[in-house]
């Protein structure tokens, strides 16, 4: 069966709304709803991208926001905007896509996914649908959650955590060096005044970034090559088990993933941004998969480590 592609929202002049598009997939053993949101296209994309103060979200995000018990949780102002504009239509095409499913024990699995700011509105309405939408829960077998480049986007990294689909997926995945998924204020400030610190003499002490103010939604998975001598430094130090193959040929990517701890994370000094685009993430993903002569996927059998 082919893929039914239907378009839930467009973007905004303003940017209140971002494009999103909404996959059905009917496979041999499941069923996969796709809900993709598209990520910055525009300049005042970026002013949204900009707004990245913390704004309280416990409407939002608390599964009882009214209880004076209920955890205190923030998020990016100007995404967490967007969510909330997008989040009636967005959650009102989900429920009618699983209605349509053809019986209670073939409920499908949904997937929320998007690429940088895209990513990041997708883990909010995840974060919302998790705590309030008891109704999309119980029409889908599981949920996931799985971004690439998503920047920082909750004010706590555990609210990924809280969910009754805890069995799903959360995760954000992340080319080496790439400093969007590491872009909230605190951090910027510091490695701007690390570059200017440093610019002239290079230090080996370790920079001290701080606690980071603002939280990836999601697992980070970071994904290296491990046959680049400068995805290795000082900060990160690659596990014993992820050499570099040795008949990959020099112009060839060898990538590997790996699970990130959040004590390692805040300690990582990312700064490019040529490794942010799309077409970056597809190479690194297209180079991830297992070789033909691979078949189990040992290539990438050290992604469950955690550095």
């Amino acid at each position: 069966m082919l893929d039914a592609v239907e378009q839930v929202t467009t973007a905004a002049r303003d940017g209140s709304i971002k494009a999103c598009i909404l996959v059905s997939h009917a496979g041999l053993n499941d069923s996969v709803v796709v809900v993709a949101f598209r990520g910055t296209a525009s300049l005042v994309d970026w002013l949204v991208n900009l707004d990245g103060d913390l704004e309280d979200a416990a409407s939002f995000i608390n599964a009882h926001s009214t209880s004076e018990t209920a955890a205190a949780v923030a998020a990016h102002a100007g995404l967490l905007r967007v969510a909330k504009a997008m989040a009636e239509i967005v959650c009102d095409k989900i429920m009618s896509t699983a209605t349509a499913s053809p019986a209670a024990d073939q409920q499908p699995i949904l997937l929320l996914t998007g690429h940088s700011a895209g990513g990041g509105v997708a883990g909010l309405m995840s974060a919302h649908i998790r705590a309030q939408r008891r109704d999309i829960q119980s029409r889908f077998k599981t949920m996931h959650c799985v971004t690439f480049a998503a920047p920082p986007v909750l004010s706590s990294p555990s609210v990924a955590g809280a969910s009754s689909m805890s069995s799903g997926l959360s995760l954000n995945i992340v080319n080496f060096g790439d400093i969007v998924p590491r872009a909230s204020k605190s951090y910027i400030r510091s490695l701007l005044a690390l570059y200017n610190e440093r610019a002239e003499h290079v230090v080996d002490r370790e920079w001290e970034f701080g606690e980071p103010d603002a939280w990836n939604y999601g697992s980070n998975v970071l994904l290296v090559d491990v046959s680049d001598p400068d995805a290795q430094d000082d900060n990160y130090t690659l596990p014993a088990e992820a050499g570099g193959s040795a008949d990959v040929e020099d112009d060839e990517p060898d990538i590997r993933a790996f699970g990130v701890s959040s004590d390692v994370w805040k300690r990582l000094a990312f700064g490019s941004v040529k490794t942010h685009p799309m077409d970056v993430y597809l190479e690194s993903i297209t180079a991830l998969r297992p070789k033909e002569d691979d078949p189990l996927g040992t290539a990438t059998s050290s992604s469950q480590t955690e550095c």
